[in-house]
């Protein structure tokens, strides 16, 4: 559906919105030294539009905001010590990721991990084949061996996560991590 509208659109409408309440805010003034009623009903009328602007905008989630908000949700699971909720972003035929993260997962119980922020997000355009995207991400982690609460660190890493599509479902296929004040290239694991 993205690929007939405009990806300002379905992504980011904010120049749009802010030109368009500029826009409204001088045919106001307009109108306050005219008392000409066009005026008001042209502002009326970009309001409205910015209402229509708005409700298509939120209406469409694009592969990239899909991939966005797969990598909260993932952020959650960590937090909250689920790896079947992770492991649901990993190809069901990829054995060796599920049983890498349920491992991982198993071996330390985290406290907590938020997201700092994204560096990169590439997506291929429609038609590629196969489709794939990278999401590099910063995170803030604290977790302790599991059964040692004791042991409790908190570190930042660098993270960057591989997704392919395939029959319309996004799903890991490599991944890689790094602390984030390490000065080396990220690694990324493959199947």
């Amino acid at each position: 559906m993205t690929n007939k509208i405009p990806l300002w659109i379905a992504e980011d409408v904010t120049w749009a919105m802010l030109w368009g309440l500029l826009t409204i805010g001088i045919l106001t003034v307009a109108w306050f030294g005219t008392q000409q009623f066009r005026y008001l009903i042209a502002a009326g009328g970009i309001g409205a539009l910015l209402i229509v602007l708005l409700i298509v905008e939120a209406s469409i989630v694009t592969d990239k905001e899909y991939l966005v908000n797969a990598v909260y949700e993932m952020a959650d699971h960590v937090r909250n010590n689920n790896a079947d909720g992770i492991v649901q972003f990993v190809r069901e035929d990829n054995k060796f990721f599920a049983e890498r993260i349920r491992r991982n997962m198993e071996e330390y119980d985290f406290r907590s991990c938020n997201l700092i922020g994204f560096s990169e997000t590439t997506v291929e355009p429609e038609g590629s084949n196969p489709r794939t995207a990278n999401i590099g991400f910063s995170v803030w982690a604290s977790g302790a061996p599991a059964g040692r609460l004791d042991l409790l660190q908190t570190a930042g890493v660098a993270v960057t996560l591989e997704f392919q599509k395939n029959d319309g479902r996004w799903t890991i296929e490599a991944y890689g991590y790094r602390p984030s004040n390490s000065p080396h290239r990220i690694e990324m694991y493959r199947e």
